[in-house]
């Protein structure tokens, strides 16, 4: 049977699905024995037990929620509603079960004839621009978790993409997709989106559901809290419960005051009714669009709704090695918590408030798509290329809680008297990024500095009007600039020694009607003192000699000027020094895009591995001019990607060494061609076929690089993720 024949089919089974999940009785719909509480703060739990006979069962400690064992025979409803009527009770509920996954799905998944091409070409990648996206980010160095039914690791497509959390289901630490059940393969199957999303990202399986998908709410906070503990940056929850629940509410609240953000399908009960947690507040709740930007019939809508993203037919990783179509909300959210970890790997010193808000703000308004659903789909569909360009930092929130509090302004001392907290981000107050000044920057004159505490003091403590009332520091900006690729890079965040390093950094000024004066401020540093060497750079026609220690600035496309930064201008290990340069090219048209600034250093030798080298701007609290000056705009301050840290590294292979024998000859090309198409031996280290270093591990235009460079004229295999700027 063909196979969009059977998908059809098999999506009518869905009004079945549904009406057996509706006909689930109150008795299903909680653990019979047991009781969440929350206490207020001050009161002991002793109160309730003495009162009601119960007894601890758990107490996840950083939350302080309870669940509690109750008396043999109990009406539950009844003992929690008496409870909750105690004046020290903050909540008190059953321990809500989750809705059995499969039952609430879109469709059954279907895998006859899927094959990984579907999963690599589908519509989600273009309706999503990913390819765009990932010139940005691709997630690395970013933890997300998983909360579901285990992962299977083994899938080609997830190998070393995927550890193992914790199994609380079986309580070991073997977190797999299991065999058997309705459930079988959903873990998977949102696992391998989120990859599709973030290649790079580190995806950690939490197993919290049995394989018919059955679970409760206190079991789920736990894992929440593990993975808040294992340092995921966020959590994907591709469920819903049959009721509210204070353990997760308390959990999401801690990931968002702890740099972690939770993404959580809407449910799919085709209704506006709102379903926990995607009712929550600080969640980030995904409704499913079909391949038209229409909401897909199955998916929940209303005004709790964050986001929403594709959710019908979505191609994924499942059983074994194969790959399968599946449709339901539960796979829309994987979509974005892949995107939330591209933003926190583009910059990782986001707040959960920051991270959030470029989520929401950065999505497409799709209410015209949706005339009969117009707000009632949040802000629309995801779209990570906008999401990078939002600025959610507000002005007076220095520690990117989202409101204006004291600790604003205790930020602020801490910073002005050279006390920062520097200790784990997890579990400490944020130190003042360079993105966070400019929020500290209350009166919006000369930088941060000790005139910005008088605003803030007259705010709090005696009635004023907020610090930022009549200035507006932390403007909206027209276009940006981000770091395109870096020459001589390993991966995202890594620097090789004895290659030049060359940073190429691309301007978008798409929303600012061309620019008559381009200015700008770099600074490049090491904190640890890392030094580097001299350079000869061959510049068209022209040949610039840089000493050891020194930099160069070049800015092209338009007018080619260069200028160079020595140790007499500023020094590699202060960071409060930097080189500026300022630049009057002729006018760039509206709505350029690319790179149009390059610089470029000498190579680190052995003795530097280990050693940090930070590229940012000068603009917040440095006294630097960044401006760029439009006849229409006036003068503009464009969105800075950075600040972009790299750390000093011996790759343990060459690029286009295969085979791993030391050498690259055609040896390497013949073992790469085996592997990728007759289904060869692996190879030793997967980066080092990364030849054109694009990201992408081994893929056909690997190949062409690598026989362009073996039998023609082709350029040199180059680190992964390392591919040169276009200059």
């Amino acid at each position: 049977m063909n196979t969009s024949i059977k998908y059809r089919l098999l999506l009518i089974s869905l009004t079945s699905l549904l009406i057996m999940s509706a006909a689930s009785t109150l008795a299903q719909q909680y653990e019979p024995d047991h009781l969440v509480v929350e206490m207020k703060e001050g009161f002991s739990i002793d109160l309730v037990n003495a009162q009601f006979g119960t007894t601890a069962a758990q107490h996840l400690q950083l939350l302080d929620v309870y669940l509690l064992n109750v008396p043999s025979g109990a009406d539950l409803e009844a003992l929690s509603a008496e409870i909750l009527q105690m004046p020290e009770v903050e909540d008190c509920h059953p321990n809500f079960f989750v809705d059995p996954m499969q039952s609430v799905q879109g469709s059954l998944p279907i895998s006859d004839d899927i094959t990984g091409d579907g999963y690599n070409g589908q519509p989600a990648i273009r309706a999503l621009s990913l390819p765009e996206a990932h010139e940005i980010s691709t997630g690395a160095g970013v933890k997300v978790a998983v909360l579901d039914g285990g992962v299977d690791f083994t899938h080609p497509a997830l190998q070393g993409h995927v550890i193992s959390g914790y199994d609380y289901i079986d309580n070991d630490s073997d977190a797999s997709d299991e065999p058997g059940g309705a459930n079988h393969g959903h873990g998977t199957f949102v696992a391998g989106i989120i990859h599709l999303v973030a290649p790079d990202a580190q995806i950690v399986s939490y197993r919290v559901a049995d394989t018919a998908g059955r679970s409760d709410g206190y079991l789920v906070a736990e894992a929440m809290m593990q993975a808040i503990a294992d340092s995921c940056r966020v959590i994907n929850i591709s469920m819903v419960m049959y009721g509210p629940h204070a353990a997760i509410r308390r959990a999401i609240r801690y990931g968002y005051d702890h740099r972690c953000v939770t993404v959580v399908a809407s449910g799919n009960g085709a209704d506006s009714i709102p379903r926990y947690p995607a009712s929550d507040g600080l969640a980030v709740s995904v409704a499913a669009l079909d391949s038209t930007d229409a909401l897909a019939g199955f998916s929940s809508y209303g005004s709790h709704i964050s986001v929403c993203a594709p959710g019908e037919a979505i191609h994924s990783t499942y059983l074994d090695s194969t790959y399968a179509v599946w449709s339901g909300s539960s796979f829309a959210a994987p979509f974005v918590a892949g995107e939330a970890a591209l933003l926190t790997a583009y910059k990782p010193y986001f707040s959960g408030f920051h991270v959030r808000t470029c989520l929401l703000n950065g999505a497409d308004n799709i209410d015209a798509e949706n005339p009969d659903y117009a707000g009632l789909l949040g802000n629309g569909k995801a779209d990570p290329d906008l999401a990078f360009t939002w600025d959610p930092v507000l002005c007076g929130d220095v520690d990117g809680s989202g409101t204006l509090e004291i600790m604003d302004m205790l930020q602020t001392v801490y910073y002005l008297a050279g006390l920062e907290n520097c200790s784990d981000p997890v579990s400490a107050p944020i130190s003042i990024s360079p993105a966070f000044l400019k929020a500290a920057d209350v009166d919006g004159v000369s930088g941060v500095n000790i005139f910005d505490l008088g605003p803030m003091l007259h705010y709090y403590f005696a009635g004023g009007e907020p610090p930022c009332a009549g200035s507006d520091p932390a403007s909206s900006s027209l276009g940006s600039v981000v770091l395109d690729s870096v020459g001589g890079s390993v991966g995202q965040s890594e620097l090789t020694i004895n290659k030049p390093i060359t940073f190429y950094l691309r301007v978008d000024a798409s929303d600012a009607p061309r620019l008559d004066v381009v200015s700008n401020g770099f600074r490049l540093y090491s904190p640890d003192s890392a030094e580097w060497s001299g350079l000869t750079i061959q510049d068209d026609s022209s040949e610039i000699n840089l000493n050891p220690g020194e930099v160069n600035i070049a800015v092209c496309k338009f007018d080619s000027v260069s200028a160079r930064i020595g140790p007499a201008g500023c020094s590699v290990s202060d960071p409060s020094a930097f080189g500026s340069l300022i630049v009057q090219p002729n006018p760039i048209p509206s709505g350029y895009n690319g790179v149009l600034f390059r610089i470029s250093i000498g190579s680190f030798g052995p003795e530097e591995i280990g050693k940090t080298l930070i590229l940012d701007t000068t603009t917040f609290g440095n006294r630097a001019n960044w401006t760029w000056n439009s006849p229409t705009q006036g003068s503009i301050v464009p969105a800075w990607g950075g600040p972009y840290t790299f750390t000093i590294v011996e790759p343990d292979y060459q690029p286009g060494d295969a085979n791993n024998d030391g050498y690259l000859d055609v040896s390497d090309l013949i073992y790469a061609v085996d592997y990728a198409f007759f289904e060869g031996a692996e190879p030793v280290n997967p980066a080092a076929c990364d030849v054109n270093g694009d990201c992408a591990v081994l893929d056909i235009s690997d190949l062409t690089y690598l026989v362009d460079y073996l039998f023609g004229a082709g350029e040199l295999p180059v680190y992964g993720c390392s591919r040169p700027g276009s200059w």
